[in-house]
């Protein structure tokens, strides 16, 4: 998680579920859902390759099969899902699920398409945005996309990310990620162009600031 601050709106004494806690559970969360997986490998590289396992200080953990939630309608207060929702097959029915267990409040967080370009993990279904005026959370799976066009960037790229250069990342996290808090439903949509990812503001007004700070990222990273 790159914006533990923005979590700011958890109800007092409310049940707070975290998704996918990977090899860093959030403190604050009260129970954890994880997926099952057949393998020890399988689970270690779905978390990013951290061999540790996580520590859930005795807090409940529950198990799932990637579908509906093993909890009853409005059972948590919240649910926070960071950097799940590009691993899951159905980002809709994942959204509804959240929505379904968490009385619609939450935080959800996930790579831009920058991180995904340039890093382009296996384990990563889709590349996702999210449009705060519209309340718009669009996806399109990177099969559909271009990505081994850019597999000799990515090539060199990756073990550069993997290999202590992830100050890089967590330097400039706003160009990386997205996260952001909800206080109700919103739409989940599969989108047909990349443009719906971004909206035209922030394109027009992030032109050159992100020119320059992805140069910059560049040249350390090569």
């Amino acid at each position: 998680m790159f914006f533990p601050q923005r979590i700011c709106s958890i109800p007092n004494g409310a049940k707070v579920l975290e998704i996918g806690p990977g090899s860093t559970p959030f403190a604050g969360a009260t129970h954890y859902l994880e997926l099952s997986m057949a393998t020890e490998e399988e689970r270690v590289r779905q978390r990013g390759d951290v061999v540790a396992a996580p520590e859930f200080r005795g807090k409940p953990v529950s198990f799932y099969d990637g579908g509906r939630f093993p909890f009853a309608d409005d059972a948590f207060g919240y649910v926070i899902a960071s950097h799940v929702i590009e691993h899951v097959p159905s980002p809709e029915l994942f959204m509804q699920e959240i929505f379904r267990v968490g009385s619609g409040r939450g935080y959800l967080e996930f790579p831009q398409m920058t991180y995904e370009y340039m890093f382009d993990f296996d384990v990563h279904r889709h590349v996702v945005g999210y449009e705060p005026r519209t309340r718009l959370l669009s996806y399109i799976p990177k099969a559909d996309l271009p990505f081994k066009a850019f597999e000799p960037v990515t090539a060199r790229l990756r073990p550069m990310l993997e290999n202590n250069w992830m100050d890089v990342i967590k330097l400039n996290p706003d160009y990386f990620f997205q996260g952001f808090e909800f206080d109700a439903p919103f739409e989940v949509r599969r989108a047909s162009s990349v443009d719906a990812l971004m909206s035209p503001e922030e394109k027009l007004s992030r032109r050159s600031r992100w020119a320059g700070a992805i140069s910059q990222i560049l040249t350390r990273l090569i």
